[in-house]
């Protein structure tokens, strides 16, 4: 977030069909400076851990194309039932 976006318009990103970021979770400041300089191609975050070989939450555009929300990783992949739990949380029965 520290260089100018537009330093990636020194680059010919036409080949770019989209961003996909893996590690740290993608907050909404920093998407949206990513996205200044990417000219709107799709940012596209996902939470995923290294035991589970393959996103939890994300976004399958090659399957089914949906939008990105900045802030956030997206959708429970295929084969996940995903559900708050905490102190805090209510259970709506639905898993």
């Amino acid at each position: 977030k520290k260089q100018d976006p537009a330093l990636l318009t020194k680059y010919d990103l036409s080949s770019l069909r989209a961003l996909f970021l893996a590690g740290e979770p993608l907050d909404e400041p920093t998407a949206q400076w990513i996205s200044q300089g990417l000219q709107g191609k799709p940012i596209i975050d996902n939470y995923w851990q290294t035991e589970t070989g393959w996103p939890i939450l994300s976004i399958a555009n090659g399957v089914e194309a949906k939008p990105s929300k900045f802030g956030s990783p997206g959708i429970a992949m295929y084969g996940y039932r995903l559900r708050i739990d905490g102190s805090q949380s209510k259970r709506s029965g639905r898993y």
